[in-house]
């Protein structure tokens, strides 16, 4: 069930692998050569149907991070929350931006997606969050870090996110304050209902959330005038150019060890999308095996490009254009169409020199998992 609140958007906690990746024309003597394709446009220019959409976008877009601790959800203790925002272009959902939220030791790990909708009701701005109805959809997992390219998001159906909440915003001297516009329906930790409280400011966001009972005690979120209190935030995802238009986003760094580079022994989980967020192949589909080979396999070109220099429980997602990856030919019968900009995510699950010890049982160059960095 949708927790329909905002500070619950912000802090409550096959086809074969190796068929697929290794490009069909790449023979032992290399690949045939593929004209270069226009460059992939990462950068997105939002335009505003109303000029004060635009002024409070600007506010809130960037990362946050609280200047606390907040309870952890199903455990103890608690934990600082990060929540970044981008303009996004959705030709059914105008005036949106993405919304992506994670515990800041898992930020690669984003529990939790939206999409923000500003739009006008009787004069008033509202801000609307959108949940998305099926927050495991594999087009989801796309969106990972994707807000640093954001011209490559994803056209998000409107039939696929459901309204929760609405926030009525007002000026607030530099800033705006905003509140819901009545007690929401809920059935989070035994309320009935709910209500929101936002204020945002260029440097400063808070957000108080409050479940009510039957009875009208508040029996979850901020008591009194306690409220969640976030500050800007230097995320640590980075967008890095590599030769031949490969661009890739380092979203984990992972131990000190060996950097992958040729004749390593390397495992690697990863899922691969088309541009328009389709899910082509994923190791991570129930009876598919993470991608096993000697470095640098007989893969497409983009790949080695991507891949080289991780190092183990290293994750990066990348963008492959066309001539990086499977050009004018596409691949896995018409589920990679020709031309296609592809995009991966990958993670390091096991990495090793030729001349280290044999490689732990059931590790090879046949596709098959190897052990991963936890020892699974």
């Amino acid at each position: 069930m949708v927790k329909a609140c905002f500070t619950g958007m912000l802090a409550s906690c096959t086809i074969g692998a190796m068929s697929l990746l290794a490009a069909p024309a790449f023979a032992q003597d290399g690949p045939q050569p593929i004209a270069p394709a226009a460059p992939v446009e990462l950068s997105y220019t939002a335009e505003w149907s109303d000029p004060e959409f635009g002024r409070i976008a600007d506010l809130l877009s960037g990362s946050w991070r609280t200047t606390s601790g907040v309870s952890a959800s199903g455990g103890t203790g608690s934990v600082e929350i990060v929540m970044t925002v981008v303009p996004v272009g959705l030709s059914q959902v105008p005036d949106a931006l993405y919304a992506e939220v994670a515990r800041a030791d898992a930020l690669h790990r984003p529990y939790r997606r939206a999409i923000f909708q500003l739009y006008r009701h009787s004069g008033s701005v509202r801000l609307r969050t959108l949940e998305f109805r099926n927050p495991e959809h594999e087009t989801v997992g796309m969106m990972t870090g994707l807000w640093l390219a954001p011209g490559l998001f994803p056209d998000v159906p409107r039939d696929s996110l459901i309204a929760t909440l609405d926030l009525v915003l007002s000026r607030d001297g530099d800033g705006y304050r905003g509140k819901t516009p009545y007690p929401y329906p809920t059935a989070a930790g035994g309320a009935v209902e709910m209500t929101s409280e936002l204020t945002i400011s260029r440097d400063r966001l808070t957000s108080a959330d409050r479940g009510y009972d039957a009875s009208g005690n508040v029996v979850w979120g901020a008591s009194g005038d306690a409220a969640y209190e976030y500050a800007r935030f230097d995320h640590p995802f980075r967008l890095e150019d590599r030769d031949d238009g490969v661009k890739v986003i380092v979203m984990r760094s992972g131990d000190d060890g060996i950097a992958l580079d040729d004749n390593d022994q390397v495992s690697l989980h990863y899922s691969g999308w088309l541009a328009d967020g389709t899910m082509f192949d994923s190791s991570l589909r129930p009876g598919s095996r993470a991608l096993t080979y000697q470095a640098p396999g007989r893969l497409i070109p983009g790949w080695r490009t991507a891949t080289y220099g991780m190092r183990l429980g290293d994750v990066r997602k990348f963008i492959l254009p066309p001539d990086q990856a499977y050009g004018e030919s596409g691949a896995g019968n018409g589920r990679i169409p020709p031309n296609a900009t592809l995009v991966f995510e990958v993670e390091c699950m096991f990495l090793r020199r030729p001349d280290d010890l044999p490689a732990p049982a059931g590790e090879g160059e046949d596709g098959h998992e190897g052990h991963d960095h936890n020892g699974h």
